[in-house]
């Protein structure tokens, strides 16, 4: 597809930075909006205002940003127009060394991306409602893992820095968290099971990948997420 404009979009948890780089001209506009549906559809109005084409012919660009980026690709899809979402490893090697590092020039610096790789930039589309629960899920038992393994691995280190009747102390209390963080996983799995067998063709793909062997309920999940 043709594209006439390539707008950058630097998001954060309450504002959105929005970079246009016009190539028939070189110029590049900048503004930044509130990232909420009133500044997405201010977003709009910004580019009709400076751009004589249509926005069909507009590709935006995003890096991954969780949960802050939803909003602006919900109303991007909502309006059937072309967006892509990248990771920021591949566009850091993709673009080099950048001179300075805010929202402004994060904002142009995607924009350049995106123009520059307009040939192999897929266009990215929202996720289902069960692959955003999953992903969810999956992000919150991370969380939880991780401050298990924290918890369980500062309390056992003690023993060597500290006398033994605050080690034994530390190390009950430790346990008692634990055991409920482990308890929430196990329920996160149940979860997560759960919302697979209630669709008939994720279940499907869960079914065939967890035929492979090693291949468990993480592993497939984590699979089925990432390539939606």
């Amino acid at each position: 597809m043709l594209f006439t404009a390539f707008a950058g979009i630097d998001i954060s948890k309450k504002t959105i930075d929005v970079a246009i780089l016009f190539p028939a001209t070189k110029a590049v506009i900048h503004r930044k909006f509130d990232n909420d549906q009133t500044g997405f559809e201010q977003v709009l109005s910004f580019i009709k205002n400076n751009h004589s084409g249509v926005l069909d012919e507009v590709l935006f660009c995003m890096e991954h940003t969780g949960v802050y980026g939803f909003p602006i690709c919900n109303f991007l899809s909502a309006n059937h127009l072309n967006y892509t979402i990248q990771s920021p490893l591949h566009i850091n090697k993709s673009i080099g060394i950048k001179r300075g590092k805010n929202d402004k020039a994060n904002a142009k610096m995607l924009a350049r991306f995106a123009y520059l790789n307009k040939d192999e930039i897929l266009l990215s589309q929202v996720p289902s409602q069960i692959i955003v629960r999953l992903k969810n899920l999956l992000t919150y038992r991370y969380r939880l893992l991780k401050a298990k393994v924290a918890i369980e691995v500062a309390a056992k280190e003690l023993s060597g820095f500290t006398d033994k009747e605050t080690h034994l102390f530390v190390l009950r209390d430790s346990k008692k968290y634990t055991r409920e963080m482990t308890k929430s996983i196990e329920q996160i799995n149940q979860e997560m099971e759960s919302t697979i067998k209630g669709n008939r063709e994720v279940k499907r793909i869960f079914d065939l990948v967890t035929s492979v062997t090693g291949i468990g309920l993480v592993i497939a999940t984590n699979l089925i997420v990432y390539t939606n």
